[in-house]
This record gives structure tokens, sequence and C-alpha cells, in this order.
């Protein structure tokens, strides 16, 4: 009974956390200079944009992934500020 209980508790949690990520896109960053990197750093503080790696140190890439909502500006951001990018 026990076990079944707990099976039925995963079950239930398992089907409540669907997310769709249709339209999503994933950046690879390559900051070139300090004002690149922390411009990385500030996107940081959107809660929609998505790190899959911190961005620490100059010329080492840094992964995000950006809502489709946010993605013209987000690009637009990127080619005002010549930074190196790569879509995933």
């Amino acid at each position: 009974m026990k076990h079944l209980l707990i099976l039925s508790s995963l079950w239930i949690s398992i089907g409540s956390e669907y997310s769709s990520y249709d339209g999503y896109k994933v950046y690879q960053l390559l900051p070139s200079n300090e004002e690149q990197l922390a411009l990385i750093r500030s996107f940081n503080y959107h809660q929609s944009i998505d790190f899959w790696s911190e961005p620490k140190i100059l010329g080492k890439p840094t992964t995000v992934m950006v809502p489709p909502n946010l993605q013209a500006s987000f690009t637009s951001t990127l080619f005002s500020r010549q930074m190196k990018n790569n879509l995933l």
C-alpha cells in the first residue's frame, strides 16, 4: 500500500510538470571584451532567459536559451554590440 501511494504521487508530479519549449532558441555567446561580458551577465537578471553555462571569462562561450517573445530584441542587442554568437 505504501508503494502504491509513492508511485501515485510520483505519477501525478511527473504529469503536472510538462512544459512546451516550442519556438525557444539556444544561443552560444562569445564575449570578446569586458563590455560584452557585462552585457551577458545582465541577461542573467532576466527571468525568461535560461543560462546553461555561466559567463565567467573573456573568450569562453556561454550558452543561453531564449523564449520566442524575446528573440528579436535579444538578437538586435547582440548585433548592436557586435557580439559573436551561434544559434545551436
